[in-house]
């Protein structure tokens, strides 16, 4: 245990759907190896998320941070942002969510990993409640994150600022909004059915406009609808239905955003 270090900081617990029918259909595991693929290139080879870890078991996903930073904050947000999207093109459907807090962690070692704590539960107990196709932010979260209204509003470009420079002001903001009505499971203990929260937002690494990020809209909700086409029975459809409206309304938003012009710096 000598090794084990006590971290604070935040953890993403994601599960993918379905993968029971994945695997049972999946002989030659070529859909496991695009999954696992996937995983290892979001999580291990880009150069903004490089000091995250992660453990992958099966269908279970476990991304942490090694501090408690605006910084790992918003890039686990990305992260967990370009998993969805990616995998989704795949038709791999994920739901998470992540929480803050102490937590214990060993390095990565021959021997296994050791990784345990109370954001680890929270994240659990969040993610499975959930009754849709989406990650949200678990209180632990909202509550550290003291500015968290502010920093997901989108603003337009400030004058002279290039599509990459406002593209990395607003990077939380792009990836992760409010939702009133996030679907929580009819056996919950809560009486109203819907949770008043923070949701990452599926993105492709690179979005620099807010015509690109509708075109992505687009371009994901396409693959739900083709997910839920094959969905096993009502309620395996209704997840993917919750989430299409989401990211319906998301979308008007960014079509709108579409009319920004950005202004050239004066000479």
């Amino acid at each position: 245990m000598e090794n084990v270090q006590k971290i604070e900081g935040f953890v993403a617990l994601i599960d993918v759907l379905g993968f029971r029918a994945l695997v049972a259909r999946d002989y030659d595991l070529t859909e496991v190896h695009q999954y696992v693929k996937i995983v290892e290139s979001i999580l291990d080879n880009a150069s903004n998320v490089s000091e995250l870890q992660f453990v992958l078991f099966s269908d279970n996903l476990v991304v942490n941070t090694r501090d408690p930073t605006p910084e790992s904050f918003k890039n686990l947000v990305i992260a967990c942002s370009n998993l969805s999207f990616e995998l989704a093109q795949k038709q791999i459907a994920i739901r998470g969510a992540i929480a803050h807090g102490q937590f214990m962690r060993s390095p990565t070692t021959r021997r296994g990993v050791i990784l345990a704590g109370q954001p680890i539960v929270e994240a659990d107990y969040y993610q499975h409640i959930q009754n849709w196709i989406g990650t949200i932010l678990a209180p632990s979260v909202v509550r550290h994150e003291e500015h968290l209204m502010k920093d997901c509003l989108v603003s337009p470009p400030k004058s002279g600022e290039t599509p990459e420079d406002w593209t990395r002001r607003v990077a939380l903001a792009i990836h992760l909004q409010h939702w009133p009505q996030i679907p929580f499971h009819t056996t919950s203990p809560f009486k109203n059915k819907f949770f008043d929260g923070y949701v990452v937002l599926p993105m492709p690494t690179l979005v620099l406009s807010p015509k690109s990020i509708e075109t992505s809209l687009a371009t994901l909700k396409h693959q739900l609808e083709t997910m839920k086409a094959v969905a096993p029975n009502p309620a395996s459809q209704e997840k993917y239905s919750s989430t299409i409206n989401w990211l319906s309304a998301v979308q008007i938003d960014w079509g709108n955003r579409g009319m920004w012009q950005w202004h050239k710096t004066p000479d």
